[in-house]
């Protein structure tokens, strides 16, 4: 299991779920100069899309919410990788390549990158039970893969955990069913939140 640090936990608030089928390339962009040592909390809407970054040698941590970007890639390029997880996307058609760049992206969208960083893809395309992780849990099923650098793990609302432990064990409290995916290399750790309820929503434009 990755170890999951408080200092970027997040909690997903419990919220009702808000039809968006429109998207604006236009984002805003916040800062917290010389956060707390001990935890930052984000509250997001059920139905949105999470990305934490954490650098460890420069100390700082940043959060994006459904893909807008923080000095990272192309906004167009963020939007196709949402996409992919939503009606009609590749996930669900079974094309694994195309599954594998758009977590790629997603994970950076709170980095300081415009494309995904070799080591990260090298990371996510070894992986053999990645693809099936993540189809299986739009399907509808509890997974959990763990493989050196990577976890790919489902979240559920009826969780027993509890708000403490499970932010303790997955930087989240949720309220509905979240797939996190979670990586470190070098001194980066990068993760990602995917709410089930994504698959439903229609493509953004």
């Amino acid at each position: 299991m990755l170890p999951l640090s408080r200092v970027s936990s997040i909690l997903i608030a419990i919220a009702m779920i808000l039809p968006i089928q429109a998207f604006s390339q236009s984002h805003n962009t916040f800062s917290c100069k010389d956060p707390p040592s001990k935890e930052a909390i984000i509250g997001v809407w059920q139905t949105r899309t999470v990305s934490v970054f954490k650098d460890s040698r420069a100390q700082s941590c940043s959060f994006s919410v459904d893909g807008a970007p923080v000095s990272s890639p192309p906004v167009q390029h963020l939007i196709g990788a949402l996409n992919t997880f939503r009606q009609g996307g590749a996930v669900m058609q079974g094309r694994g390549s195309e599954t594998t760049s758009a977590l790629g992206l997603l994970l950076i969208a709170a980095a300081p990158f415009n494309e995904t960083p070799r080591e990260l893809s090298e990371i996510l395309s070894r992986s053999r039970d990645l693809n099936q992780c993540v189809v299986d849990f739009f399907r509808g099923a509890s997974v959990d893969v763990v493989q050196n650098q990577l976890r790919c793990t489902s979240m559920s609302r009826s969780t027993s955990l509890g708000r403490e432990r499970s932010l303790e064990q997955y930087g989240a409290w949720t309220a509905e069913d979240v797939l996190m995916i979670a990586v470190r290399w070098d001194n980066f750790e990068a993760r990602l939140y995917l709410p089930r309820a994504l698959s439903t929503l229609l493509p953004l434009r």
